[in-house]
């Protein structure tokens, strides 16, 4: 709860706290026991025209913060829809003002802020120093053995190389004032160009829901092939996982366009992803790489136009190497 605590920003005075019913119980009571001053909605029990009046109220106040628990959009309109102008009301507010804990739950929680947030802050800097001049980036999976009999030696599962020149790497610790998810730790960045063979060793997470689908992702189970900056090829043993991933190609091209190279810094999140066999919203800051398609992260996008797509995918790799020319960044 300490960890919690210290990502909330000292200019909020008064807190607003939005969860579940039994879902985030002890986490809110814990809450509103540390801070001084709060009050809580919860979805389901408190009248909706008592939650709409608090959202207006305190729509411009800046010393008011909301403290949201597994409340996207998706989430309400299905589960809770009575509920649904409520949250937009919310959704108004400065990102400043927020702090959103997605897919955290009273069993996950403390696995998922087991590490003190500025450690990950530190972590974040330091790779972000590390990665700001490098302009080719390699990522290479784990090696496999030769095959039996044969005299060839292990090779990298997967090559794939990232042309990042000029690009603008980010940092996300959730100690900044607009970064408001929460468990966080990554640096990201627009990659100018992805090419190579890539064998998923992880998950897939984002807008179209392959997290919850399909879970950890095995080695043989799908192998993505990059060409200057686009998936050109999916294949694999695990065929509705690849199928699926097809018609979403399909469907939405955006997706088949590489829009993040990210680094994630949390130690914790490799811990709570060993407990879970879906994948959630936090999965992508694993230790690690990972590669988001399709929509970029509005602070490392080159320009301010119309996005090829809305949705966003990340594939999320659970160990590997990054080099930059001689030199390994990163082994996990």
């Amino acid at each position: 709860m300490d960890h919690l605590i210290a990502y909330l920003p000292r200019s909020i005075t008064h807190w607003v706290i939005v969860h579940e019913p039994a879902a985030q119980e002890r986490i809110a009571e814990a809450v509103r026991e540390r801070l001084d001053s709060t009050e809580t909605i919860v979805l389901g029990e408190t009248p909706p025209e008592k939650a709409e009046e608090i959202a207006l109220r305190y729509k411009k106040t800046p010393d008011v913060g909301f403290l949201g628990f597994h409340v996207k959009r998706a989430t309400v309109a299905r589960r809770f829809p009575e509920y649904k102008d409520t949250m937009e009301h919310f959704a108004d507010w400065r990102v400043t003002r927020l702090k959103l804990l997605v897919d955290v739950w009273d069993e996950n929680f403390a696995a998922l802020f087991a590490e003190d947030p500025h450690a990950v802050l530190e972590r974040c800097n330091d790779i972000q120093e590390a990665l700001q001049g490098s302009s080719e980036l390699v990522y290479q999976g784990p090696e496999q053995p030769g095959p039996k009999g044969s005299e060839d030696s292990a090779k990298p599962s997967s090559r794939v190389v990232f042309d990042c020149s000029g690009s603008e790497w980010v940092s996300y610790s959730g100690l900044e004032a607009d970064d408001y998810v929460l468990p966080s730790g990554e640096v990201a960045c627009l990659p100018r160009s992805a090419d190579g063979e890539l064998a998923v060793e992880g998950w897939v997470i984002g807008t179209v829901p392959f997290g919850r689908k399909y879970g950890a992702v095995r080695p043989g189970d799908l192998t993505l092939t990059f060409d200057k900056g686009q998936i050109v090829g999916v294949s694999g043993n695990r065929k509705p996982l690849c199928a699926d991933l097809e018609e979403a190609l399909t469907r939405l091209p955006g997706l088949r366009q590489v829009g993040e190279l990210g680094v994630g810094q949390s130690r914790a999140v490799i811990a709570a992803a060993r407990a879970h066999e879906a994948a959630y919203h936090w999965t992508e800051r694993h230790f690690g790489i990972h590669i988001g398609l399709g929509a970029e992260l509005p602070e490392t996008a080159e320009s301010d136009g119309a996005r090829s797509t809305n949705h966003h995918l990340d594939i999320i790799l659970s160990s590997g190497t990054l080099t930059s020319g001689h030199d390994r960044l990163l082994t996990w």
